[in-house]
């Protein structure tokens, strides 16, 4: 396995948030996906980079993930909701600056995938094996002088509805100083 330090690009999302266990963890992700799409497709914004989920607590038997898509900064409106505007916030490390409408009906909201430095690795094969790969991971960083900044995630880069187990891609990702 190859792992690089990379430099990550923000990226403005629509996300949902969730607890699940790591046995729970392929169910919860593949719900929260289908609700943010579903939300997504609604209210006629773009995606623009591959799905993704944040680890954002591991800590104990139940983890604080963050689930959701890529979208542009700009999203047409759909009847009476706008699901993000983000132009007049400079700084799109600070979600909580963003214009937004999202009805109280939906667990959907905006956030951000943070610029900054990364060490990330492409998984070829079952989601089973990403615990290795994290592993992996975390003795880089910690091997060559780096500590974590942020919530690690994974990167989705094709669809487990129609692409064979073993050739599932997932970048794992973690991001660092």
């Amino acid at each position: 396995m190859e792992i690089k330090l990379i430099e990550q690009k923000p990226l403005t999302t629509l996300a949902v948030r969730e607890t699940a266990s790591g046995a729970e963890l392929p169910r919860v992700i593949s719900a929260g996906f289908a609700r943010v799409y579903d939300y997504i497709v609604k209210t006629g914004a773009q995606i623009i980079d591959a799905p993704y989920a944040a680890y954002i607590n591991m800590a104990g038997d139940s983890w604080d993930i963050e689930i959701g898509f890529p979208v542009a900064r700009e999203t047409p409106e759909n009847g009476s909701e706008v699901c993000v505007n983000q132009a007049n916030s400079p700084d799109t490390n600070h979600p909580e600056q963003m214009s937004t409408l999202i009805p109280k009906q939906h667990e959907i909201f905006p956030s951000v995938i943070p610029a900054g430095r990364a060490a990330a690795a492409l998984h070829k094969g079952s989601y089973a094996g990403l615990e290795a790969v994290y592993g992996e991971l975390f003795k880089w960083v910690g091997d060559n002088g780096l500590k974590q900044s942020g919530a690690p995630y994974d990167r989705y880069l094709n669809d487990p509805s129609v692409t064979p187990e073993d050739e599932l891609l997932t970048n794992v990702v973690i991001p660092v100083i």
